[in-house]
């Protein structure tokens, strides 16, 4: 779906330019770039970062917006959900 998208702005005689939300996750980020670059898709991509807030704010917002964070990646950094919570 991304190919066709891309594929067709370009046909507008645009650049593509792809921007992602935020995630919590470098390696998912990574592992996504690597495959897109694999399928041929060598666009620019911009990558969404949490901006200045604490943790509690980051999760909410992340909840609010549909972006998953696992327990696992907050463990990797430290952050006990239970005492989120």
């Amino acid at each position: 779906m991304l190919q066709a998208k891309t594929a067709d702005i370009e046909a507008r005689g645009m650049a593509a330019l792809i921007v992602t939300q935020f995630s919590f996750d470098a390696d998912r980020v990574l592992a996504w770039l690597m495959d897109m670059r694999s399928r041929g898709l060598d666009h620019a991509v911009r990558i969404g970062i949490p901006g200045p807030a604490g943790i509690k704010t980051l999760m909410r917002f992340a909840a609010f917006c549909g972006v998953g964070a696992s327990a696992s990646v907050l463990e990797k950094y430290g952050i006990s959900i239970t005492r989120l919570l």
